[in-house]
């Protein structure tokens, strides 16, 4: 599973300005590596079929937490007496919250809720295969390791160029945030009604910019929260993302078993929808950030005017 959203506990946290940009340089790191093996996956698959490709995966993953346990030091010292229940977890949880003003609480919230509504679709990748696997496209496996390959790897590479570019203008990162929801919408509407090899190819171009948001909403929650309470929030956001891809994958499976027969992209057009709710918590939180900042410019104005005049009053007064 994806470890990045943890890495704030365990290492130190970079300015905001940058933030946003290493945590996605961290995802792209990662993607490229899942794109090298998509690749070898599709040629091993053909040539040594599903089973022995899945024990040798489970095999290496093996290997790799015994390289973890073995070698990899802990980077924090932890103490040993310190309450470690369930219980105590849930009361530091809920310490974040209690514990500020109510304005970055509403923000957090919202930015949690379109980080679920966002990953929840992308736990149903599965469909996409089973999608490409069946009639029209009736792939292989070689092809959809090219295809899954390629797919990633573009699209964080655009993901890094863009960013890169759109952080030169005057725009917020919810603002891009929005524009890499609209990417993830426009490739599911495409993905719905793809039927040949060019429409499935269009749909990676379309949905470039699609891997910007996750690391983007973790980025703003990050400004968000105080130092120590970088590890209990976004622990609890990799909780719920791994909770989504175990939930929502099998029920978009089902959708699609259901809907197969008179229109198979059917579940796309529902994990667009799900997309959409995001869209529309971003723009409740563009909403909800600007009236925050005019209410405070009115306030600040309102008592530099009431110094102002009490200022005036007292050298009157002394006149």
């Amino acid at each position: 599973m994806e470890s990045e959203p943890l890495l704030p506990a365990k290492a130190p946290i970079p300015p905001k300005q940058r933030r946003g940009f290493r945590i996605t340089i961290l995802i792209a790191c990662k993607c490229v590596a899942f794109a090298a093996s998509k690749m070898a996956t599709g040629y091993f698959i053909k040539g040594h079929g599903y089973t022995i490709t899945t024990l040798t995966f489970g095999c290496i993953q093996l290997v790799n937490l015994a390289f973890i346990f073995i070698f990899v030091q802990e980077t924090i010292t932890r103490d040993k007496n310190k309450d470690k229940s369930l219980k105590k977890t849930l009361k530091r949880i809920k310490g974040v919250f209690k514990n500020s003003e109510n304005r970055r609480n509403v923000k957090v919230i919202l930015l949690s809720a379109m980080f679920f509504f966002y990953e929840v679709p992308l736990g149903g990748n599965s469909l996409q295969i089973l999608y490409v696997l069946n009639a029209p496209l009736c792939w292989g496996p070689v092809l959809i390791g090219i295809y899954g390959a390629l797919s990633g790897l573009s699209g964080q590479v655009a993901g890094l160029v863009s960013l890169k570019l759109l952080k030169q203008l005057p725009i917020s990162d919810i603002v891009i945030t929005a524009l890499g929801c609209l990417s993830a919408i426009g490739g599911c509407l495409v993905n719905a009604w793809a039927v040949d090899d060019i429409f499935m190819y269009l749909v990676s171009i379309v949905s470039l910019l699609m891997a910007l948001p996750p690391s983007l909403i973790r980025s703003t929650i990050s400004c968000l929260l105080k130092s120590d309470e970088q590890g209990t929030v976004l622990a609890v956001g990799a909780c719920v993302e791994v909770a989504s891809y175990l939930t929502v994958s099998p029920l978009i499976n089902i959708i699609y078993q259901h809907t197969i027969f008179f229109m198979p992209g059917f579940a796309f057009l529902v994990c667009a929808g799900l997309e959409g709710i995001t869209l529309t918590l971003i723009m409740i939180y563009i909403c909800h950030d600007f009236y925050v900042n005019k209410t405070s410019r009115l306030l600040s104005t309102s008592q530099s005017s009431l110094n102002s005049r009490a200022q005036s009053e007292e050298d009157d007064g002394s006149a």
